[in-house]
């Protein structure tokens, strides 16, 4: 199935590498010494628009929430794990910062941010590990919930009910089996996101 129409005549392609585990300039050099070409799919022309200081600042940042989520399995102490989310929070917006607002647009494949999407659930990972008090796990669970719908939505999947309790707003009715995503659009990462949001209703359990 299409993810979206196509046009009489348009080229059908394939995908040779994973963008979702994959960074632009990881992609572009795997490309060329295994296959000899550059790729000029839309979310490689529009990465290669970012420029080359917000690439690599978003491979910096990556790096270093990566030692975060790391660094938040091995059991820490409360304060530590406050401090691991100040840390991992400031990484989230500066992965946001590399990112125009215009690229938003469906001008721009879709909103795709891959990169950002990664960043997005490395952030709800480590906000999952804080305090479980009876008085403050609710709001933790929002906070992670609320991450890891943009990390969906990052890949392309359109979230239409943010909300994280009772039914699905009636505005939503009209949706696929009041879902509150849309199944008629369909995202390139569509594993990806069928993971994401298995791992959304773990957190309801």
């Amino acid at each position: 199935r299409a993810a979206r129409d196509m046009k009489k005549g348009e080229e059908v392609t394939i995908s040779y590498i994973s963008a979702e585990s994959n960074s632009y300039d990881e992609r572009q050099l795997r490309l060329r010494r295994s296959w000899g070409f550059d790729c000029g799919c839309a979310l490689c022309m529009t990465e290669a628009k970012d420029g080359e200081a917000s690439r690599k600042k978003r491979a910096e940042v990556s790096e270093t929430m990566e030692t975060i989520v790391q660094s938040s399995k091995d059991k820490p102490s409360k304060q530590a794990i406050k401090q691991m989310d100040a840390k991992a929070k400031a990484c989230w917006n500066e992965m946001k910062a590399t990112y125009t607002a215009d690229r938003s647009s469906g001008e721009y494949v879709d909103g795709l941010k891959p990169e950002l999407a990664r960043a997005a659930e490395s952030f709800a990972s480590v906000v999952e590990r804080g305090d479980n008090t009876k008085s403050d796990w609710h709001s933790t669970l929002q906070r992670a919930i609320q991450l890891r719908m943009d990390a969906i939505e990052l890949r392309g999947l359109r979230v239409v009910d943010r909300s994280v309790s009772g039914a699905i707003n009636s505005a939503h009715q009209g949706n696929e089996r009041c879902l509150p995503v849309v199944l008629t659009h369909i995202s390139p990462y569509q594993e990806t996101c069928i993971v994401g949001i298995i791992n959304i209703v773990k957190l309801f359990e």
